[in-house]
């Protein structure tokens, strides 16, 4: 579902980086742009108290766009969390910042 979600944020920032008209934003299908994202399971989710009914227009579209970055960003706290615990069972926490991106590189994958 990830990749889904991806391709879909991507044309919504093209979208809004290519608008330069004043009103609202329309997206690929001509129909307005609201401050929802989709969640991973296909829901819509309100960027913002209201959100369903809030129009992303050229005044607005900056608040939309940080929005809609940090709701992407947030996606994979979860599994980012995970990773980093694995790796800090095996690499202790205060030998991280001594080792370079090689070295980090091989403990992690080997040589």
């Amino acid at each position: 579902t990830h990749l889904q979600i991806a391709p879909a944020y991507h044309r919504v920032m093209k979208i809004l980086s290519q608008n330069q008209e004043n009103g609202a934003m329309m997206d690929e299908f001509g129909m307005p742009m609201f401050f929802v994202s989709i969640s991973e399971e296909g829901e819509v989710v309100p960027l913002v108290e209201g959100g369903e009914e809030k129009q992303v227009t050229a005044s607005n579209k900056d608040e939309f766009t940080r929005l809609i970055k940090q709701r992407q960003m947030r996606l994979y706290e979860g599994q980012l969390q995970a990773i980093k615990e694995g790796f800090l069972q095996v690499v202790s926490r205060s030998v991280v910042p001594l080792l370079t991106a090689t070295e980090l590189q091989e403990r992690i994958a080997g040589k």
